[in-house]
């Protein structure tokens, strides 16, 4: 009986710590970082730290204003998802995520860099934005 008690226990633990981001509710939800409420589905981003907590972000430049300014964040840090900006904008992995930054962009905080889930999306925003390709490793160096 106690073995089928620590089992339901251990599963609802590991079921009730969400490691995956949150839907952003546009005009509802609020940027973590500037306050703004998220109202650009292409651009929201979150990130979810090492005990689950998630935030979320309304652009790029509020994520790493915010990993810059919260001197543990980076350590806290499990997962940082950005939305792609194309199709659906599914949240994706931003170590997998291809970058593009231009100022054509027009982001809601200026940081004008778009993630896209493939290089064939990036490369033909590319073409439309005349922008260049990043890399997500440097940017968050």
């Amino acid at each position: 009986m106690s073995s089928i008690i620590l089992l339901i226990v251990s599963s609802f633990i590991f079921t009730s710590c969400s490691t995956q981001p949150k839907p952003i509710k546009l005009g509802i939800s609020q940027c973590d970082y500037c306050k703004m409420t998220i109202s650009d589905a292409r651009f929201p981003a979150e990130i979810i730290t090492q005990k689950g907590k998630i935030f979320m972000f309304d652009d790029i430049h509020c994520v790493l204003g915010y990993v810059k300014e919260n001197s543990n964040a980076k350590n806290e840090i499990k997962d940082i998802y950005l939305t792609d900006y194309n199709g659906n904008h599914a949240f994706i992995k931003a170590s997998e995520a291809h970058l593009v930054k231009s100022e054509e962009l027009r982001s809601p905080m200026g940081g004008n860099i778009a993630a896209f889930s493939n290089v064939d999306d990036m490369n033909t925003t590319m073409e439309k934005f005349k922008g260049e390709s990043i890399n997500w490793n440097e940017l968050f160096q």
